[in-house]
């Protein structure tokens, strides 16, 4: 029969003869060898460790949904954290951007609600830190600072205080209510336009058949009474 090799054997036990005589190899193709045995293991080794990353990453976006499906908008997942803590300092900069010399025109009523929108969707931790941040702008006497950006501090921490009392899925839960009342308010508005249009357009039309049945009925009207038609 053929000769087979076990996988673990080394070069030179694979190139031994049935006699087991070993024939002069280079020690430059042994060392190339070895070095390409090495590799495969790395890579087997990479491969295995990826394969299981994979299968935890997998596993983990299997367990947030199913804790997104429980909690709904209330959840934030990790990633989600970071971002809206990432949106919440870029749109906090470019508010007081806008107030430096030359910044341009204020952006604080464009862009305020959408940092307290973020506010409310940052994590307890992150809340408690960004209310220090603010009431040391407001406490601290540095000339630099403007007095803008101070009115804009002692606003937010007013706000920041009252989130810190309460934990984010309740601050996003009541944010949801009021987003939704204000959809409401919307939609409520436009039905009572609509409703107040065609109301109008009722009273029109009422009004243009009643001018129809008076020029109709008008000459025998007169007729009647027997007064000349104008």
């Amino acid at each position: 029969g053929s000769l087979r090799t076990p996988r673990s054997a080394s070069f030179h036990e694979a190139a031994k003869g049935l006699d087991g005589a070993s024939p002069a190899v280079p020690d430059a193709m042994v060392a190339e060898y070895e070095r390409v045995k090495r590799e495969l293991e790395q890579m087997r080794e990479m491969k295995a460790k990826y394969e299981e990353l994979r299968s935890n990453h997998e596993k983990l976006k299997v367990e947030n949904e199913e804790v997104r499906k429980i909690v709904g908008d209330m959840y934030v997942s990790v990633d989600e954290d970071k971002e809206i803590t990432d949106k919440y300092k870029a749109t906090y900069k470019e508010i007081v951007d806008s107030l430096a010399p030359g910044g341009g025109p204020p952006k604080t009523g464009e862009l305020m609600p959408k940092l307290y929108d973020l506010m409310v969707r940052m994590n307890d931790e992150d809340i408690r830190k960004e209310y220090m941040v603010q009431m040391e702008i407001i406490l601290n006497d540095d000339p630099s600072v403007s007095e803008r950006v101070k009115g804009i501090a002692e606003g937010m921490s007013i706000k920041l205080g009252e989130m810190m009392d309460t934990p984010r899925h309740q601050r996003i839960a009541k944010l949801a209510k009021e987003e939704e009342d204000r959809k409401q308010a919307q939609r409520q508005q436009q039905q009572n336009q609509a409703d107040a249009a065609k109301s109008k357009e009722r009273e029109a039309a009422q009004r243009k058949r009643n001018g129809q049945a008076y020029d109709a009925l008008e000459p025998a009207i007169r007729q009647g009474l027997g007064v000349k038609p104008l």
